[in-house]
């Protein structure tokens, strides 16, 4: 078995030692999973920075444990995003996230959730954000068939069209992480990203 040298991603939990539950999970690669406490030495104001600051009062320290080693980085953001929905009372909703040296506030599960979405529908996706020049147009759905099942069809594929791209477009744009992975995806099609 290799070992954990040489996998570049790794998925973590970090770990109030007063009672063993896990308040934080997260993705990163090189001294990440040490990136909290430097945050919270700093004032950084967040719910997660929060408990740090509460466990250090007590003089304690952070528990710190990888629970995943990836060498892909979109997988990597599956098993965070898995992990996240299934540990209850987590610090990362809502959070202040920092990304490439900006703060922003990202609702990490719910941004990973809508591009799960995409990816799963990545074709639909792809043909609609070319058609709409990226979510700015109405495109209009019909299969060429009638019946009860092309109606159904139809009207799921207009739902895609009218509602969830459009919505979910708009919460990876809130991400750059995100954005540049819909990007990298979009690119497979023939399709510039950037809108």
């Amino acid at each position: 078995m290799e070992n954990a040298q040489s996998y570049r991603w790794y998925v973590y939990q970090l770990i109030d030692p007063r009672d063993q539950s896990v308040f934080y999970i997260g993705k990163g690669t090189g001294s990440r999973i040490h990136a909290h406490e430097k945050e919270a030495s700093k004032g950084v104001c967040s719910n997660k920075c929060n408990k740090i600051k509460e466990i250090w009062e007590e003089g304690l320290s952070i528990v710190k444990r990888i629970i995943c080693y990836c060498n892909d980085e979109k997988y990597a953001y599956q098993v965070e995003s898995a992990w996240i929905r299934s540990t209850p009372n987590l610090t990362n909703w809502g959070a202040i996230v920092n990304v490439n040296s900006a703060i922003y506030p990202v609702a990490v599960v719910q941004v990973q959730a809508h591009y799960d979405a995409m990816i799963e529908r990545i074709e639909y996706f792809a043909y609609w954000f070319k058609h709409s020049e990226g979510g700015k147009n109405k495109v209009d759905f019909a299969l060429s068939q009638t019946g009860t099942m092309a109606r159904v069809v139809t009207a799921m594929v207009r739902a895609l069209y009218d509602s969830i791209f459009p919505k979910s477009l708009k919460a990876i744009q809130s991400s750059p992480v995100h954005a540049n992975m819909l990007r990298s995806e979009l690119s497979k099609f023939g399709i510039t990203y950037g809108c």
